[in-house]
């Protein structure tokens, strides 16, 4: 399984957003990150994951996810833009 032809999960497959989040407990730890990419089929790698808090962030760094402090919607618009034209065969 690849990245959705939009690159967005939540919108093109809502039902393996839903899923992925009712693993996750708080405060979230490498570990929930560790289950939730197999049950979406994705390696951590190739993930963006944006959040407000930095200890969150620094989880997803942990197990190779590139992470983005979120601050405003501009930069975080911008990061998303950036890490979903860097997938190849999505554009």
């Amino acid at each position: 399984m690849g990245v959705p032809p939009d690159g967005v999960w939540g919108r093109t497959e809502p039902q393996k957003q839903n899923r992925a989040s009712a693993t996750v407990r708080r405060p979230p730890r490498p570990a929930h990150y560790r289950t939730v990419c197999p049950r979406l089929g994705v390696r951590p790698e190739d993930c963006l994951f944006v959040d407000d808090v930095p200890g969150h962030v620094a989880a997803a760094r942990e197990v190779g996810m590139e992470g983005h402090l979120f601050e405003d919607n501009l930069r975080a618009m911008v990061r998303i833009a950036r890490h979903l034209a860097a997938v190849p065969g999505l554009r």
